[in-house]
């Protein structure tokens, strides 16, 4: 998902146990090699998840 010009937002849903999280890693695409600029996880799917 681009952020902006030469970022992109990269999600992955999993589960721990019972509980569902979302990982964001956030991409700098525009270098070369593309640089990880954060990556968290978070509970709030439905606020993040978007399908293209």
């Amino acid at each position: 998902m681009p952020i902006r010009t030469g970022r992109v937002v990269i999600h992955h849903r999993y589960q721990i146990g019972e509980r569902e999280y979302l990982l964001r890693i956030f991409v700098d695409t525009d270098r070369e090699p593309p640089v990880v600029v954060t990556v968290y996880r978070t509970s709030k799917i439905e606020k993040y998840w978007r399908t293209p």
